[in-house]
């Protein structure tokens, strides 16, 4: 057991040493960035001074500086003009996709309406189509009918004439019967 906690003990400072070690590697990694910063600062300080004595030298250069930062300006002007406008048309995407998406539901709950509207409707068609047959079929039943009727009529008007003729026939026996029996008695 002690020779448990003695190996732990070495583990640990072991540990500590390679922890310290880094430590160490990043306080000289900081003191490099420190000192490349500083450089840096040097090196920006004296670039503004090289730019402070162009710009004194030469006008022109001074003048073609402020229009280039003129444009710099309004360029960003419309960048940031732009910017906006693509947010408030990322804002308006997202009003239509809320809108299709509301619209693609209503439409799917229309189109299961639609449907059972559909079934009705063929039903209905189907109640007419019925309905249709049926008064074909009383029409034609009417025709036949009628087509009955007028044979009927014929038939009558043939016997009414047939009647009348074999009446007229009866009349002319009856009146030569007669004129004979008149003659035979005188």
């Amino acid at each position: 057991m002690m020779q448990d906690l003695e190996n732990h003990l070495s583990e640990r400072t072991l540990f500590i040493d390679s922890l310290q070690s880094e430590l160490e590697q990043v306080k000289e990694l900081h003191a490099s960035l420190e000192k490349a910063a500083s450089n840096a600062m040097d090196n920006l300080d004296k670039l503004r001074s090289e730019l402070k004595l162009l710009e004194k030298e030469s006008s022109d250069q001074a003048s073609y500086m402020i229009s280039l930062e003129t444009e710099l300006r309004q360029s960003e002007v419309e960048l940031k003009s732009a910017k906006e406008e693509s947010i408030l048309l990322n804002h308006e995407l997202d009003m239509l996709r809320s809108e299709i998406l509301k619209a693609k539901s209503d439409t799917d709950e229309i189109g299961g309406k639609e449907s059972a509207r559909q079934v009705e409707i063929a039903l209905l068609k189907a109640h007419v189509h019925k309905g249709r047959a049926m008064i074909a079929a009383a029409e034609a039943d009417e025709e036949r009918a009628k087509s009955v009727k007028f044979g009927q009529n014929i038939v009558v008007k043939q016997l009414a004439m047939e009647a009348d003729k074999a009446k007229k026939e009866t009349e002319k026996v009856e009146t030569r019967n007669g004129e004979s029996r008149y003659r035979r008695r005188n």
